[in-house]
């Protein structure tokens, strides 16, 4: 079994100290018991001999890239499984490399290729990790009249002491009068409100009151923390692309089959195309000639992991790019397989299931191919419904 049915229930939305898997695990809520029983069904036909490995990364309630990463792979076999696969967990490599792929695909016990997942978080975090304690302490402070915004900027190495704050932010409130903070919110915005700067090492939380109408007034808060502010941040989500796939490249040495490297991007934005090609094949630029008789262009930089005359990394047969949380947001996007041109070993086309560019031969050129969506493939209804 994927979950202990005898945990501790969690009732409501996720809090940030909860964990991924902590939270799937306990949650009351149709929508998460939807999630668990997807996973599960998926988990029930993974080789026995590899449950114990498998469990240990899923069950991770400290570090949600343990258990996420564990996920993604689990909806890789079961793509690899419904496709009709004969399955090898973690195989040995011909060429005497100590490491194993994830995946060897066999079809009519032929081996047609390997398969590696690697989830790939973004090249920097902006939230403290100690973050989570001090948003569970800030979000018990008691307060009937206001709650509160917290703009976080920093980190720290040691545990602030958000005890310490909880009765700072309890005793501030208390002082502060609702109809005045009330005036100056509706007049000049949140910014025109008091404030209160709570520090720690490199860590600064700015927290701003939040007036409740005069109808909530009186009433303790549930919660108090009304919203969370990280400041503007760059989405670099051809980066993470880019640089999942070369730590993936050469891994194993070189391979005696067509290699997949299936790279799940964690953000909290969409990868779009744009940003999958310019990963793989170079980012693109548009020079403007200032010079009569020299046309304008676009340029294609050499800073993809495919980039190149004859391309590089062409151990890599072809990349799968995945961005979203597995199994909830398969109702809605699919991953998509983009072939390498110059590979080595070619993947052939017929054996991916899904949505793939696919090499043009004899050409640099790719062409799309639709497959069936992820959602109808794995036979998944949508419960977007659900609460």
């Amino acid at each position: 079994m994927l979950f202990d049915v005898n945990c501790s229930p969690i009732v409501g939305l996720m809090k940030p100290s909860d964990g991924d898997f902590t939270y799937l695990q306990g949650s009351t809520r149709p929508y998460m018991a939807k999630c668990r029983t997807i996973l599960q069904e998926w988990f029930d036909p993974y080789p026995t001999e590899e449950h114990r490995r498998f469990l240990g990364r899923f069950r991770d309630g400290r570090r949600d890239e343990q258990h996420r990463s564990a996920v993604f792979e689990l909806f890789l076999h079961e793509v690899l499984r419904r496709r009709g696969y004969g399955i090898e967990v973690e195989p040995t490599m011909p060429n005497g490399e100590p490491t194993h792929p994830d995946f060897k695909a066999y079809q009519d016990a032929h081996p047609r290729f390997y398969l590696e997942a690697r989830h790939k978080l973004p090249p920097d975090v902006e939230l403290s990790d100690r973050f989570p304690l001090v948003f569970e302490s800030l979000d018990r402070v008691y307060s009937t009249d206001f709650h509160v915004s917290l703009d976080v900027d920093g980190r720290c190495a040691t545990q602030p002491p958000h005890g310490k704050w909880r009765r700072a932010v309890e005793g501030w409130l208390s002082s502060l009068d609702p109809k005045a903070e009330t005036g100056a919110y509706l007049a000049h915005g949140p910014k025109s409100c008091a404030s209160l700067a709570l520090t720690h090492e490199g860590l600064r939380i700015t927290v701003r009151p939040i007036p409740k109408s005069p109808a909530h007034r009186g009433t303790p808060n549930e919660r108090t923390v009304g919203c969370v502010l990280q400041g503007m941040k760059l989405v670099r989500t051809a980066e993470q692309l880019r640089s999942a796939v070369i730590d993936k490249a050469t891994k194993y040495g070189e391979i005696d089959l067509p290699y997949i490297v299936a790279v799940d991007v964690a953000s909290d934005f969409s990868i779009d195309q744009e940003d999958i090609f310019e990963a793989l094949f170079g980012s693109l630029s548009y020079e403007v000639s200032l010079n009569d008789g020299e046309a304008s262009r676009w340029i294609q930089h050499g800073n993809g992991v495919w980039s190149g005359p004859e391309g590089r990394n062409n151990g890599v047969s072809a990349a799968l790019v995945w961005c979203g949380r597995i199994p909830g947001d398969l109702i809605t996007r699919s991953p998509i397989l983009v072939h390498n041109p110059w590979a080595r070993r070619a993947l052939d086309p017929d054996l991916w299931p899904l949505d793939q560019f696919v090499a043009v031969p004899g050409t640099p050129s790719l062409e799309c191919r639709t497959g069936p969506s992820a959602a109808d493939f794995l036979e998944l209804e949508d419960f977007r419904g659900l609460a």
